[in-house]
């Protein structure tokens, strides 16, 4: 990625965050592109293109990976953050699994890898048992606003009631760099499998995790 296009899409980070911490609205996600075919027969694992949003609830200070309390429901009315659009390109072996964020259907990630010619956002890696995963983001750094900033997600769910090509469950997003402390933001995300893709594309050695 050139350096003109990181610095506008790094622009259009910090206004996501400026956006949270100001509690107004976030952008839209882009359109929902095709991926790889329109066949949508029913994947045996996480294997393939899954695209959907993240509906953000809330944040608050502290870690990803932290038991962070849920908002006072006798508080103040939470603000509304909007959604984003995520996309993830996953692929399978035993009960690991291993990928990318698609680029297509986000605005807040940048190029961090490219595979044969094709750009994608940080890698993620994680376990699916056949009926709950999890998944962690490598953590990527970036400048904004003059600002040297790192950042992380998290996902945390399992196959949607009834809707087997359907993924849900709790999305976590870490923020360092903007203050004193680490700043997370809590959402739900909806994912749909939408095609298969081929195992030798995005084929990645799994990490050994003991």
């Amino acid at each position: 990625m050139d350096k003109n296009k990181r610095t506008i899409l790094s622009r259009v980070f910090a206004l996501l965050v400026i956006g949270l911490l100001l509690s107004s609205n976030l952008p839209q996600p882009t359109g929902m592109a095709r991926w790889l075919g329109a066949d949508r027969a029913q994947p045996a694992s996480l294997n393939g293109a899954y695209i959907g949003k993240v509906e953000l609830d809330y944040a608050m200070p502290g870690e990803y990976s932290d038991p962070l309390p849920p908002p006072d429901p006798g508080g103040e009315p939470l603000p509304d953050l909007g959604e984003i659009g995520l996309g993830l390109q996953l692929t399978q072996s035993e009960s690991g699994v291993e990928g990318y964020v698609g680029l297509e259907h986000t605005l807040v990630f940048t190029t961090e890898h490219t595979v044969r010619g094709t750009a994608f956002g940080p890698m993620v890696t994680g376990s699916f048992d056949g009926t709950n995963f999890s998944l962690v983001s490598e953590r990527v750094s970036l400048v904004s606003g003059g600002k040297n900033l790192m950042r992380q997600f998290q996902l945390i769910g399992g196959l949607a009631e009834g809707e087997e090509k359907r993924l849900v469950g709790e999305y976590r997003e870490t923020l360092w760099g903007y203050g004193s402390q680490p700043l997370t933001i809590v959402g739900r995300f909806t994912l749909d499998w939408y095609a298969p893709v081929a195992t030798d594309f995005l084929y990645l050695p799994l990490v050994d995790r003991k």
